[in-house]
């Protein structure tokens, strides 16, 4: 993909052009796990309408895509202590891969100022797989429960095949 392309050189014409940069500009890298998160809604759609819960998955996946960013825009811009960054910047960079975009560059700015980049990662992986679970419909009891329950099927296994052996 030729970032900076004009509207007419882009290999998805202008509208696939102003897409892009608009995508790009809000929330820099992530925007490529856009499609993938649109396929997961459009395949768990019936299940999330039925249950009410579309306008939460679509929260979510926001939610995840600006988080990602703000790790992105943190680790590849670093962080400052005064916020030079403004939107039309952020957006520029964004669009151009250079950052986490303006949404993800403002998170990043938020969570540098309170934790620095140590701290945005780790909240990151806490909470980014939390986010994934709830927008499957998975909750961490049950993840938790399935763990337990494989571990206990593992341990039978095992001590099953240790009697085998035994005898």
């Amino acid at each position: 993909m030729k970032i900076d392309a004009t509207p007419t050189e882009h290999l998805m014409g202008p509208v696939g052009y102003w897409l892009c940069y608009c995508l790009f500009g809000i929330f820099g890298w992530t925007a490529l796990a856009a499609p993938v998160l649109l396929i997961i809604l459009a395949i768990f759609w019936r299940k999330y309408y039925e249950e009410g819960f579309v306008a939460l998955r679509v929260v979510l996946s926001v939610v995840l895509m600006t988080l990602i960013a703000a790790v992105i825009h943190v680790c590849a811009v670093g962080g400052t202590e005064d916020m030079t960054y403004l939107v039309d910047i952020l957006f520029k960079d964004g669009a151009a891969l250079k950052s986490g975009g303006v949404l993800g560059g403002l998170l990043g700015w938020l969570l540098y100022m309170g934790v620095r980049i140590p701290g945005t990662i780790i909240i990151t992986v806490i909470a980014a797989p939390l986010i994934l679970m709830f927008l499957f419909g998975v909750t961490p009891a049950y993840v938790f429960s399935r763990m337990l329950k494989s571990m206990k099927a593992s341990k039978a296994r095992r001590a099953a095949r240790r009697a085998a052996e035994d005898d």
